[in-house]
């Protein structure tokens, strides 16, 4: 069929800086006493690795149709221990797009890219990251990693954190975005519940997270609240100058007043100046073909008066609450069961 003219320039579509790193496994050594098979698949990556390296020295990578994944440098996160086991690249895609068969499938297809930098050790690759305003990834990764009760992590996460922020000096000065690293970390962050909690507290309160109190962030109190960093959420709240409770939407209202058993968020509400909002229980007996029966409906004030209703008046324990109101359900029989709805209202 006869056309007009036919494109020439490659299809870009966007890669964000945290997707444009190459990290290439270094090939291990091959066993000694490997099967015929393992030596023969082992010597197929050396030799693999070989003509990759060798197209990186040239600068410019054409794969001929045969796309790859980037890698995101915070999910890859085994070069923070195991630099060593890696060679690792910052790219500039020059072709890259979507795959088209899948919509669901949001990883860019790279097909060409220039090799804008080469990292020959940690300290160099942490520094750049900084240098490009992530230090606030960064310590969020270094957070939720470490925040587990592996033996060492606590020792390594406070090592690792200290490290990152004296790498380059002034860092927080220099290389933070908007001056706030909580706002970031509370997007970032990947581990909830208390661990995590007194970790990013005992950043905040060390000087190696800055956090920006000159006005009240709806997202920031919303996320914290989000991951149970309720110790944290208290912090940010205290050092708030002015507080502006009228920033806050009526979804972080929710939030609070839903986690408002913990102290920590009950003090940081009386500290924002809300009006203490109501929470209505729906208690609700569901069956086969849709057979929903509302049984009550009831007001409280804070989620330990709901807490301390259900365990009174319904077969449930304390800890079965522990995971939220909405979570437990009490069976009856084999169809039909209690579900309890809490929302909030007066916000």
């Amino acid at each position: 069929m006869p056309v007009y003219y036919f494109e020439t320039e490659p299809y870009l579509e966007k890669v964000e800086f945290d997707d444009s790193f190459l990290l290439l496994a270094k090939v291990p050594m091959t066993k000694k006493n490997g099967k015929t098979q393992e030596i023969k698949d082992h010597n197929a990556r050396v030799d693999g690795q070989r003509k990759s390296l060798e197209a990186i020295k040239a600068g410019h990578v054409d794969l001929n149709n045969r796309p790859i994944e980037l890698d995101n440098i915070f999910s890859s996160f085994d070069w923070w221990e195991k630099f060593g086991d890696y060679h690792i690249y910052f790219c500039k895609p020059t072709s890259a797009k979507k795959p088209w068969r899948s919509s669901y499938d949001t990883r860019i297809q790279t097909y060409e890219f220039d090799v804008l930098r080469t990292f020959a050790s940690r300290d160099e690759l942490t520094a750049f990251l900084i240098e490009n305003y992530r230090y606030a990834e960064l310590i969020a990764k270094i957070i939720s990693s470490y925040s587990y009760a592996n033996e060492g992590y606590d020792a390594k996460l406070k090592q690792y954190v200290e490290y990152a922020a004296n790498l380059i000096p002034d860092a927080l000065e220099k290389h933070v975005r908007w001056n706030d690293d909580l706002y970031w970390i509370s997007h970032k962050i990947g581990n909830k519940g208390a661990k995590a909690d007194s970790n990013l507290l005992w950043a905040i309160q060390n000087g190696y997270v800055t956090v920006d109190a000159s006005y009240t962030s709806d997202e920031t109190i919303s996320n914290l609240c989000e991951n149970q960093l309720y110790a944290t959420l208290l912090e940010y709240v205290k050092r708030l100058n002015p507080v502006n409770s009228e920033k806050l939407t009526y979804t972080t209202k929710q939030y609070l007043t839903e986690a408002s058993s913990s102290p920590a968020v009950k003090e940081a509400i009386k500290l924002l100046g809300l009006e203490t909002p109501r929470i209505v229980l729906v208690v609700v007996e569901t069956g086969s073909y849709r057979s929903d029966k509302e049984l009550e409906r009831v007001e409280f004030k804070t989620m330990d008066e709901v807490k301390t209703y259900i365990i009174k008046h319904y077969d449930v324990s304390f800890s079965d609450l522990e995971g939220g109101v909405d979570r437990v359900n009490v069976w009856l029989d084999d169809e039909r069961r209690i579900e309890f709805r809490a929302t909030v209202t007066g916000v």
